[in-house]
């Protein structure tokens, strides 16, 4: 059965997902991620998307906590690919380090990207939100 989408908030603050599976499971994403939400803390919002089925969840639901962040952050997509969920969610910014799934995403302006193994992709993230503020 497919969950349904969380419906779709509208907010003044960035937006930034992450992918769990590659990226946010890695120890040096959380610490970024940690930097972000301390300097960031009341302009940004922060989202995990990820292509698991919720009953895959406790890893990404422990990260979460570790985090700081609240369990109605993450975004199941049941495999689907992640594009319509960043749209319908407002997400600005989207982290990942699946090529394949970043193909996906059209080059349209709803939803920038950027891929973990980028060049200097940490100065990027940063600069990304340093221009919105």
């Amino acid at each position: 059965m497919q969950m349904p989408e969380k419906p779709t908030i509208v907010s003044d603050k960035i937006r930034i997902s992450f992918d769990y599976d590659g990226t946010l499971d890695q120890l040096r994403v959380q610490e970024v991620v940690g930097i972000l939400l301390e300097k960031y803390q009341n302009d940004i919002e922060i989202y995990i998307v990820t292509r698991r089925y919720q009953i895959e969840g406790e890893e990404v639901l422990q990260t979460c906590a570790s985090l700081g962040l609240d369990d109605m952050n993450i975004i199941y997509t049941d495999r689907a690919f992640k594009y319509p969920t960043l749209i319908n969610n407002n997400i600005d910014l989207h982290i990942d380090n699946d090529y394949i799934e970043l193909y996906q995403i059209p080059l349209r302006e709803e939803v920038n990207i950027l891929i973990i193994y980028s060049e200097d992709w940490i100065n990027k993230l940063f600069n990304y939100i340093d221009r919105l503020l």
